[in-house]
């Protein structure tokens, strides 16, 4: 068969392909017509044009160049750099390729990068100079660094007057300096010439909203740049950001329509929706809702300062800092993620760091109220308090109708302590009240329950409930509460009614939780937590609580390793689930596979420096020592102005016997912290090592400058002054301790002064008085219990422990103790008191150790070798535990057994504390 086709059909054939080549653009109209769009500011379309013609002609430059520009103008920064790489490539112009590059540099907010790469390298060409010089300045500005960005943005306007980057520049740093009408006359001449030039119109909405308090024409402003063009995500954001602090969440949720219509996949978009959730006093979806986009852009500075803040809400103080030191690195200008992180560590106790943190933005001349209230709250912990005065005074005259400062100041003057305490339970009730918000409720509450105000907290959580009736956080705060109140039922109800308005609502669940498990029901507990992640697998808290319980209530190793391996899966940038794992197993006696975890953990969260203080404590428990240096230098390089290096360098410069250095460390941390109680402890214990007494003094009566109120600096001097037997400066030194309100073990070593100075009568005496005067101490019922113990006195130490148990009747550890002193005694009762603290604590391997052991002391053998073997296998680098196993065997008579266990002890050498008893046990295996 002939397949040609006839003549006329292929002059046919080809008259149509001619036509429909016609239809279809060439190359070249396609590049004009994107021209055209970008001109339009349609970047959307000019970039669907331009992938086009890349397609066809992947080696012209232009377009590859062009396609960067409408692509960062959408928010596609990985693309962006990836053409405008290809531009480079390609040998595209220089001076254009180097000007994208740094709008490039300055969307990722890698501020450093763009004073490194362009700060000694100009385009010749006058409008490309102003243009470089002007992004200059704004990296200089955003790092802080206000003397260099205004010679940058003088010079840009030198070199072209008329430069709209150089100009909107130039008005910020007014603004910034205090001159907002030279500002909003400079943008309003350039807006006379280019009405529609979007960043003016912006930085104008901010000065009228901020500088000048005008909202309605910082709104109109907005408006007028979204109509010039509707897909700029940080208009969309400031509106939805004014609509929140109006408390407008209706035009909020229209604008966050709005931004998602034009810009549906932006990760500005996802910011805003958790902003709303924030506000809504969601933090758990805002915390969530965030994570995608810090998980494309980990460096982005108001994602990580908006999970900060939801951190900081939920407790996870943790957390909350290690994001907001990360976004203030970033951003050292920005004033939000200052007054953020300074919260944190306010509620951290460091108020010197609190400080430290906004003290930038105080002496920059015009810091906001809310930082104003920060730093004064700060002050007051620290003992400046006509300092705070003054600040709270500046920040009521900024905004005297705060509802927030008001109660910032309310609550500073019942941190100077007397009686202001109950006023200001009062008065914050009354400011709740008035205010719609919810965040003075939340200070009301926890002022009532710092004064142990249980009935004053009720009524601040119903006041709250009303205000929020669809939120799970009242019945979970009320639950809480009740807990703590022993109204289990009670409690529970709440939980239950927590989950009903959010069945996912994990705070609610760890209640019930806990519920379960204090009231030995742990099944019950793990099969909540199960029916959590059966409705969300990847759920990574409720993994990690999940892993924990298993941990607590005895499960094999292997199944909790899964758990933490699976929440790490889950969300492997979730630095709390890295070091929950990296944590148990440690406690799992695994320290190489503990380094191999945090290792892990940092070189997926390389910025976390609690990950890399674990890759430097297991490196240092595994001998390597040098390695641990370079752990705890990668911490300093992290956060110079954090104690937590320091302190590990100490540690590994201790570990060397290299004390000066290591005293050196510790200063330095320190320096940075001087709140740090352990950098404080550490710096006197050194300092003692080192034969220098008196600089440990100084360390400790520091301490004592810095925290009146508190017990550790007297407790420091105590102990200097012990390790120098200096009897009565060590024993006067703790009873001032002990008329703090929270003196810790002060009871103790004062004790332990007065048996070392040979004064027995006087400890006697002391120890009776204390016990008697205090039957709720059970630290020191349980201390007296192990000294007399560590004596030989087992019927003392049964009384003394008898005592602990009546002031904590559930206590694991005093159970645990009482049973192993009346095994010794041959007393009957040791065993159900074993059972009870197993019971109590399932998961703690000492407690079913004891339980073995007294198990074989009364000769039921079978159960205690299941249950010792059952420990060993959990832990089996504690060679204690099978010290323990071989005396068991030894005692059932199963030589075989015994020898096995003893033989692997042996391997160990000198190194084991009980080598003697492994040979002597060893020794007598041929006895029968």
């Amino acid at each position: 068969m002939d397949k040609t086709l006839p003549h006329s059909m292929r002059l046919g054939a080809v008259g149509l392909v001619l036509t429909l080549a016609a239809c279809v653009p060439d190359d070249g109209s396609l590049l004009v017509s994107a021209r055209d769009y970008m001109a339009k500011q349609e970047f959307r379309a000019a970039a669907i044009q331009l992938k086009n013609v890349v397609q066809k002609k992947p080696a012209l430059a232009e377009a590859h160049f062009l396609l960067s520009r409408a692509l960062l103008e959408t928010g596609d920064l990985d693309g962006a750099d990836l053409e405008l790489r290809r531009a480079i490539d390609l040998k595209y112009s220089p001076t254009e390729t180097g000007l994208v590059r740094s709008r490039l540099l300055l969307a990722r907010r890698d501020y450093a990068q763009v004073v490194k790469d362009f700060g000694d390298h100009l385009p010749a060409e006058p409008a490309a100079a102003a243009e470089q010089e002007a992004m200059l300045a704004t990296a200089h500005a955003m790092l802080g660094e206000r003397d260099e960005a205004t010679a940058a943005v003088d010079k840009a306007l030198a070199a072209q007057s008329g430069n709209a980057t150089a100009i909107v520049m130039k008005a910020r740093l007014e603004a910034a300096s205090g001159d907002a009408d030279a500002a909003l006359r400079r943008l309003q001449a350039l807006l006379a010439q280019a009405p529609n030039d979007v960043d003016a119109l912006y930085l104008q909405g901010d000065i009228q909203l901020y500088a000048k308090a005008d909202p309605a024409a910082a709104v109109a402003s907005y408006r007028q740049a979204l109509a010039a063009r509707k897909d700029l995500p940080d208009i969309h954001a400031r509106l939805i950001t004014h609509y929140l602090a109006g408390q407008d969440v209706d035009a909020a949720q229209k604008q966050l329509a709005a931004m998602k219509s034009a810009l549906p996949d932006h990760p500005q978009t996802r910011l805003c929706e958790a902003q709303i959730a924030f506000y809504r006093g969601d933090y758990a979806q805002a915390r969530d809702l965030v994570q995608p986009l810090l998980r494309a852009q980990p460096d982005h500075v108001k994602g990580l300062q908006l999970a900060g803040a939801a951190e900081l809400q939920l407790g996870g103080l943790e957390r909350a800092e290690s994001l907001l030191g990360r976004a203030v690195r970033l951003a050292p200008g920005d004033g939000d993620g200052r007054r953020l992180l300074a919260e944190v560590l306010l509620r951290k106790r460091q108020p010197a760091g609190a400080l430290a943190a906004v003290r930038p933005l105080i002496d920059g001349g015009r810091p906001t109220p809310a930082v104003l209230s920060v730093a004064a709250q700060a002050n007051v912990a620290m003992g400046n308090v006509a300092v705070a005065q003054a600040q709270f005074e500046r920040a009521a005259q900024l905004r005297p109708q705060d509802p927030h400062l008001k109660a910032a100041a309310i609550l500073a003057g019942a941190a100077r302590g007397g009686a202001d305490g109950e006023a200001a339970s009062i008065a914050l009730d009354r400011i709740a009240a008035a205010d719609p918000g919810t965040s003075v409720n939340l200070e009301a509450i926890s002022a009532h329950l710092a004064r142990k105000d249980f009935d004053g907290a009720a009524k601040a959580i119903a006041a709250l409930a009303r205000k929020q009736p669809d939120s799970p956080l009242a019945p979970t705060l009320q639950g809480r509460l009740l807990l703590s109140r022993n109204d289990e039922a009670g409690a529970r109800k709440s939980f239950d009614a927590a989950l009903a308005k959010a069945p996912g609502y994990l705070p609610a669940a760890d209640g019930l939780a806990a519920l379960d498990v204090r009231q030995h029901r742990p099944e019950a507990a793990i099969e909540r937590y199960q029916a959590l992640l059966k409705q969300d697998p990847r759920n990574v808290q409720a993994l990690v609580s999940l892993a924990d319980l298993r941990r607590r209530t005895g499960a094999k190793p292997d199944e909790i390793a899964k758990l933490f391996g699976d929440a790490v899966a889950s969300n492997p940038v979730d630095e709390s689930a890295r070091l929950a794992q990296v944590d148990f197993l440690v406690e799992a006696g695994n320290p190489a596979g503990a380094l191999a975890a945090a290792q892990a953990g940092a070189a997926a969260v390389p910025t976390s420096i609690d990950l890399w203080y674990r890759v430097g404590t297991a490196q240092l428990s595994l001998g390597n020592r040098e390695e641990a240096i370079g752990s705890f230098s990668k911490i300093v390089d992290l956060r110079p102005d954090r104690a937590l290096g320091y302190i590990g360098l100490a540690s590994a410069h201790f570990a060397l016997q290299d004390l000066d250095t290591a005293a050196r460390d510790a200063r330095r941390a320190l320096e940075r912290e001087p709140d740090s109680i352990a950098a404080a402890r550490l710096t006197a214990s050194l300092a003692v090592r080192r034969q220098r007494p008196q600089d440990a003094l100084v360390v400790a009566r520091q301490m004592q400058a810095a925290r009146p109120g508190d017990a550790y600096g007297y407790v420091a001097e105590g102990e200097v002054e012990l390790a120098a037997k200096h009897w009565d400066a060590a024993a006067a030194a703790f009873r001032k301790a002990l008329d703090k309100p929270e003196p810790s073990h002060a009871a103790a070593r004062l004790h332990t002064t007065l048996l070392q100075a040979r004064r027995r009568a006087e400890a006697d005496k002391f120890a009776a008085s204390w016990a008697g005067a205090h039957p709720q101490d059970a630290m020191f019922s349980m201390y007296l219990g192990d000294a007399a113990a560590a004596q030989g006195d087992l019927a003392g130490a049964e009384a003394h422990y008898l005592a602990a148990l009546r002031a904590q009747p559930d206590s694991s550890a005093v159970l645990n103790n009482l049973a192993w002193v009346m095994m010794r005694e041959n007393k009957p009762g040791a065993l159900a008191y074993a059972e009870r603290a197993v019971k109590a604590d399932p998961g703690q391997a000492a407690f079913q150790d004891t339980l073995a052991m007294v198990l074989s002391h009364e000769r039921q053998h079978a159960r205690a070798i299941d249950i010792q073997k059952t420990v060993v296998a959990r832990l089996p680098g504690v060679p204690k535990y099978r010290l323990d196993l071989a005396r068991i065997y030894v005692q059932a008579g199963d030589k075989a057994g015994a020898k096995a266990e003893l033989d692997r002890l042996a391997k160990l050498g000198n190194e084991f504390p009980g080598h003697d008893e492994v040979a002597a046990l060893a020794a007598s295996l041929g006895k029968f």
